[in-house]
């Protein structure tokens, strides 16, 4: 006999699986939930306009076929705002029909809408939700999964998303102490470090990475002064040209006794400085790539060393992420 897993959250329909997916928009691991697709003991769970993401255009299969429940708990105006996504959104929510979707409260409007249960899970883990996948995780280990993946979830360093990422660790951490487990893919940032404090020395390699990331802002300081260098000189023959011009125009306007020896000249001139505005532009340009590489490089150590040393801001993570497991060990 099947073991009583209890209700979906907020409808009449019982659970009958152990597993979650929680599915986000991370382009690193994203696509990975596909493998788990035919699996029938997880639940797959989607969030906001997550739909668009998985297509046939992108060699995925329609998520929204597969998922067992959708998240959208941001207000109207605030995904009505993001035209860049689904100008449609709304209109979308509105016709699905295959699975609850939970929302600030039940409209209307929205025949598979259910109302998010804020008030039970603050209850039991408290206010510290910086994002919608934290109060997936929160939902999931309210309602018991034996395990839960994450995919299309990293909130890595250097992106928009690091601020979230305490808060992510943190119900993580919860769910490791409810004995829940967890499978993160090896290219996500979440609940990882490149180096165990204290016992592993990361002075050496951080070193290397400040020496090289100093000699890379260097080289882009020096081409940034060469670019603009050959950008004031372009301009100024650019100034010369137009006074060629003008002055050309006035000669035509009152000639002197043989104004086509001039009008010859001019014109010689004129020709060379237009060649040299053009050799100049092409090497400006070429300046303002290089050093735009340079930058990304630059960038580039900057990431490798953030990752390596765990910045303060994993640390941070890593004391919540260990608050979050004392909390679910003493409950």
């Amino acid at each position: 006999m099947a073991k009583n897993l209890g209700y979906i959250t907020g409808t009449k329909k019982k659970r009958k699986k152990t597993k979650v997916a929680i599915v986000g928009f991370a382009p690193s691991t994203m696509a990975d939930v596909r493998f788990i697709f035919d699996d029938p003991d997880f639940e797959v769970w989607g969030l906001n306009q997550l739909y668009m993401a998985f297509n046939p255009a992108h060699n995925l299969p329609a998520i929204a076929e597969r998922a067992d429940r959708w998240f959208q708990i941001h207000h109207r105006t605030s995904y009505d705002a993001n035209t860049l996504r689904d100008h449609s959104h709304h209109d979308w929510l509105s016709n699905e029909v295959r699975f609850p979707i939970y929302m600030q409260d039940k409209y209307p409007g929205i025949p598979m809408s259910v109302r998010f249960p804020k008030e039970k899970i603050m209850a039991e883990f408290g206010s510290y939700f910086t994002n919608s996948i934290s109060w997936e995780i929160a939902l999931a280990v309210m309602e018991g999964f034996k395990e839960i993946h994450l995919y299309g979830v990293d909130m890595a360093t250097h992106s928009e998303y690091a601020y979230e990422r305490p808060s992510v660790e943190f119900f993580l951490g919860w769910a490791r102490g409810r004995g829940i487990k967890l499978v993160i893919p090896e290219r996500c940032d979440l609940l990882k470090t490149l180096w165990l404090y204290p016992y592993e020395d990361s002075a050496p390699f951080r070193t290397k990475c400040t020496s090289r990331k100093t000699e890379l802002q260097e080289r882009a300081r020096m081409l940034n002064s060469q670019e603009q260098g050959m950008h004031d000189q372009r301009i100024a023959l650019i100034g010369k040209l137009d006074f060629m011009n003008e002055l050309e125009a006035r000669i035509k306007q009152n000639p002197p006794e043989s104004p086509q020896v001039l009008l010859d000249d001019f014109e010689k001139n004129r020709l060379l400085w237009r060649q040299t505005v053009n050799q100049f532009a092409a090497e400006e340009q070429g300046m303002r790539d290089g050093r735009m590489q340079v930058l990304g490089a630059a960038d580039n150590v900057t990431y490798v060393e953030q990752t390596w040393e765990n910045s303060a801001r994993e640390l941070a993570a890593e004391k919540t992420f260990i608050e979050g497991l004392q909390n679910g060990l003493s409950t």
